[in-house]
C-alpha cells in the first residue's frame, strides 16, 4: 500500500510543476507585456525557463523509475505456486 502511495506522489510532482509553471509564466507574462519590444527580454527569464523545464524532466523521469519498480516488484499471483513447487 506503501509504494502505492510513493507511485501517485511520484506522480503528483511533475503536475504540480506543470502548474506553478504555467503560473509564473502567466504572472511574468503580465508584467511584461506592456513593455515588449521597448526593453530586451531579461536574461532571468530565460533561465528560470530553462530551469523549469530541467525539473520538469527529472521529476518526469524520477517518476517514470519509480512506476518501474513498483511494476516489477509487485507480487504476482502465480508466484506462490511457483515455489512451492520446488
Amino acid at each position: 500500500m506503501a509504494m502505492r502511495f510513493l507511485l501517485v506522489f511520484a506522480w503528483l510532482v511533475p503536475a504540480f510543476i506543470v502548474v506553478l509553471g504555467l503560473n509564473a509564466g502567466a504572472t511574468i507574462w503580465h508584467y511584461l507585456e506592456p513593455q515588449m519590444g521597448v526593453v530586451p527580454d531579461p536574461g532571468t527569464y530565460y533561465v528560470a525557463v530553462f530551469t523549469g523545464l530541467i525539473a520538469l524532466l527529472l521529476s518526469i523521469a524520477v517518476a517514470m523509475g519509480i512506476s518501474i519498480h513498483v511494476g516489477s516488484s509487485r507480487p504476482h499471483a502465480n508466484a506462490n505456486l511457483a515455489s512451492s513447487d520446488r
